[in-house]
């Protein structure tokens, strides 16, 4: 067997990066014919991300403002470029000031009131509203063919699909810690990336609060909203490892849901809590006994006994998510 050793950062053990083999030991797996695709250019990268952001779910809109601190890399930087594909840009402003600004493509570019050298500091302020974004940002609603269905909003980033509902830096090799304010209709339940600030009930007239923080920096395609009408719940789960169970329409998170209804799990980590949704997953996707109670299927992870075609839960992972018929 190869040894082990600190070569990459796609798995997380302990307090270090693990990764078996060496990279001279192993062979390409890029089909040939590939073309090439590098990094972005950095003259700005992030190192803070400020996202407040209101949710309609029933017109699927999302809009708010997002404010980047970035940290200029050039030797000097006389404009910022960031990736907001089909957003409607309502406003930029820069230390305060409003600037002008173009949107070009599926990018917002400004124009910096004066030159900044390498070193400085910026803060940039953006609104901008998308109503049935393409993609990175998605909705339930019922409709004529399932007018039972639920009403939920959640997220996918990866790769790069943050950019179609908040402007962004939206490249892996970009990181930075964030700051969510999800203000969503009363009653409603909302998750994000870190720790929970705040919950303020009747933030404004119509909408609740929910505040989190992460001050860990991670890729921009990992920030993750979850938007829904869930109950919540605590559960121990093996090795200490904490989770928090949310059942829809008020359910009980710790027992089994009726068919249909979504359960989402979270898993607290040393800095922050990773959300996973799971919605109406078919029975071989996610090898779980989701007929006990949750409790239960996080003490037995799939990994144990996965069976054909399941797909296999990390090692160093002892929580799963699940939901009911599968």
């Amino acid at each position: 067997m190869n040894q082990l050793v600190r070569t990459c950062k796609c798995h997380w053990l302990g307090e270090s990066y693990l990764h078996w083999g060496r990279a001279a030991d192993r062979e390409p797996f890029v089909p040939p014919g590939t073309a090439p695709r590098y990094a972005p250019d950095a003259p700005l990268v992030g190192r803070h991300m400020r996202l407040e952001l209101h949710f309609d779910l029933e017109r699927e809109r999302c809009w708010g403002e997002t404010t980047h601190e970035l940290e200029v890399r050039a030797a000097q930087a006389t404009e910022a470029r960031f990736q907001a594909a089909g957003l409607e840009i309502e406003a930029v402003r820069v230390e305060g000031r409003t600037v002008p600004f173009e949107v070009s493509g599926e990018a917002v570019t400004l124009a910096l009131p004066r030159a900044a050298a390498r070193g400085e500091r910026l803060r940039i302020a953006i609104r901008h509203a998308v109503e049935r974004p393409r993609a990175g940002l998605y909705f339930t609603n019922p409709d004529p063919a399932y007018p039972r269905r639920f009403r939920t909003c959640w997220s996918q980033g990866q790769d790069e699909d943050s950019q179609y509902y908040f402007p962004c830096l939206d490249a892996p090799s970009f990181k930075q810690s964030t700051e969510a304010l999800l203000y969503v209709p009363k009653g409603l339940f909302a998750l994000s990336n870190g720790e929970r600030i705040e919950h303020r009930r009747g933030a404004t007239r119509t909408e609740d609060l929910w505040h989190y923080r992460l001050e860990l920096p991670y890729s921009t395609y990992l920030f993750s909203v979850v938007v829904g009408d869930f109950a919540v719940g605590r559960v121990e789960a093996e090795h200490g490892a904490l989770a928090g169970g949310f059942a829809h329409g008020g359910g009980d998170p710790q027992q089994p849901q009726p068919a249909g209804v979504p359960v989402l799990v979270t898993l607290r980590e040393l800095r922050g809590v990773v959300p996973v949704a799971v919605h109406e997953p078919e029975r071989d996707e996610l090898p779980v006994d989701v007929h006990g109670p949750l409790r239960r299927d996080l003490q037995h992870p799939a990994r144990r006994d996965p069976g054909p075609g399941a797909h296999r839960i990390p090692e160093e992972l002892d929580v799963v998510g699940h939901g009911p018929g599968g």
